[in-house]
């Protein structure tokens, strides 16, 4: 069994761009983001780049045989799943939000790799992201062409769902957010206003389509937010680091999940429990402080020489 604790909190953060952006703030290559991730003690990354996956097979090729500043590889220490940053033809400017998959999902008789082939073929090119229609809509040039395409929400949102991936949109006052982009009110409103803002559109879109949201930081306002998403949606909250440039990580989100896409998927049932913003979770720093006692493993030894009786132990985690 690799991991014998069970759900133990760990940070995540599935929102970092690399080069293959294409903006001119993307200058983050991909192995500078494993061993920013490695640095910083992150267990589980995705790399989201703008409307294309053309890093990821790069991604797999570090993640599987590069290593960190020991030497050891960084499969051993960091989960790492596939997804893309994409508009949506929602809202005045378009809602931006993030697909993340699966490292493989059920074919026929086999586990399909989701790779950069396979992204492309059954996903980006379904939902109007070909490398043609980028380049069409920049009228030649593919870098103009990725900030310009927009999908369309549900259609995609459906598409992510059938092949086991999840969607984290913008949320709060992040640029490109589900609120700045739908129904939000004039700008002198007061929070508790902009809060209480639905429009139809937004309700539909927030019950069916959304996952998870993506807040860009941890003000007050932004923990009145999550309070919000929680009651009206059931719906939980992350911060990412949105990292391009530099990696800065200032304000993690820990959860407390196995750091596999079914952990990750755990969360979406149980929202208030499994997410901690910011600060680590109480347990970990009362351990870590105070030293309590608690049953680190229990192990079982067979009381007769007979096949068939357990020797087993079985490791517990502080939580």
């Amino acid at each position: 069994m690799k991991y014998p604790q069970g759900s133990e909190w760990r940070k995540w953060d599935l929102h970092i761009h690399s080069i293959h952006s294409c903006e001119p703030r993307a200058k983050l290559s991909v192995e500078n983001i494993f061993e920013a991730a490695s640095a910083n003690n992150i267990a589980v990354i995705s790399i989201t780049d703008h409307s294309n996956v053309d890093g990821l097979d790069e991604a797999l090729d570090v993640w599987k045989n590069g290593t960190d500043s020991t030497g050891k590889r960084f499969s051993d220490s960091i989960s790492f799943f596939p997804g893309v940053e994409l508009k949506a033809d929602a809202g005045k400017k378009g809602v931006h939000f993030l697909a993340i998959f699966p490292p493989t999902i059920p074919a026929k008789g086999y586990e399909q790799p989701v790779d950069k082939t396979f992204l492309k073929e059954s996903f980006l090119s379904t939902i109007g992201c070909s490398e043609s229609k980028i380049k069409s809509l920049g009228t030649g040039d593919y870098q103009k062409g990725l900030f310009k395409v927009a999908v369309n929400f549900d259609k995609t949102a459906n598409l992510v769902r059938s092949l086991g991936g999840i969607i984290i949109v913008h949320s709060g006052i992040k640029a490109s957010s589900i609120e700045t982009e739908i129904s939000h009110p004039a700008a002198e409103a007061l929070p508790e206003e902009l809060l209480n803002t639905l429009g139809p559109q937004k309700e539909i879109l927030m019950s069916e389509c959304v996952d998870i949201c993506e807040l860009p930081n941890w003000s007050k306002y932004h923990q009145k937010q999550k309070k919000f998403y929680l009651e009206t949606f059931n719906k939980p909250c992350v911060v990412f680091s949105d990292s391009h440039s530099i990696y800065i990580n200032s304000c993690p989100t820990w959860i407390k999940a196995d750091p596999t896409f079914e952990g990750l998927k755990q969360v979406l049932n149980e929202p208030d429990d499994r997410i901690c913003i910011q600060n680590p979770p109480q347990v970990l720093d009362h351990v870590r402080q105070n030293k309590p006692r608690y049953i680190q493993s229990v192990s079982i030894k067979p009381t007769s020489t007979e096949p068939g009786w357990f020797n087993d132990t079985i490791p517990l985690n502080a939580n």
